[in-house]
């Protein structure tokens, strides 16, 4: 029930959403590198049971950097430091709708447990980068920039 109210909502929502789309994006890969391990989210309104990096889009005025740690407290109530986020990798737009760029940036984190917003995340989860992921697609590049800086490969 959930899911198909936060599908309801994204559809009401469609002009609005569309045209946040087209904006630049950024995500951050939260990384605890002494057990090689990644946090992902499940966001409610996706279409696709995939798991996704914490992010989303800029508001007017806000800095890449900014714009990172505001989605990731407003998804999992995290704080991050902005001097501490790295610029991971750039990630052109994956369709016609999502025309502007993603931009990864991974930030050093110890693993525990994170709250989340439920209005906006499904499901929240630590991930080994030495596992395949169910990922979307759009970031199955930055799952192997991972696991190459990490020496770490998926077993299958």
């Amino acid at each position: 029930m959930k899911k198909f109210i936060g599908r309801l909502i994204y559809v009401l929502n469609w002009p609005y959403i569309r045209f946040v789309l087209k904006s630049e994006r950024v995500y951050v890969l939260l990384v605890d590198r002494a057990l090689a391990e990644i946090f992902l989210v499940k966001n409610l309104v996706r279409w696709h049971d995939t798991w996704w990096l914490p992010g989303g889009g800029l508001v007017r005025g806000e800095s890449r950097r900014q714009a990172a740690c505001r989605e990731v407290r407003e998804e999992v109530g995290l704080k991050l430091d902005p001097g501490k986020l790295k610029e991971f990798i750039s990630l052109p737009g994956s369709n016609k709708l999502r025309r502007g760029q993603k931009t990864v940036f991974v930030y050093d984190f110890k693993k525990r447990a994170l709250t989340y917003n439920r209005r906006e995340i499904a499901q929240v989860a630590w991930h080994s980068l030495n596992e395949e992921i169910a990922i979307s697609d759009s970031f199955r590049p930055v799952i192997a920039k991972a696991r190459t800086a990490y020496g770490l490969s998926a077993q299958a």
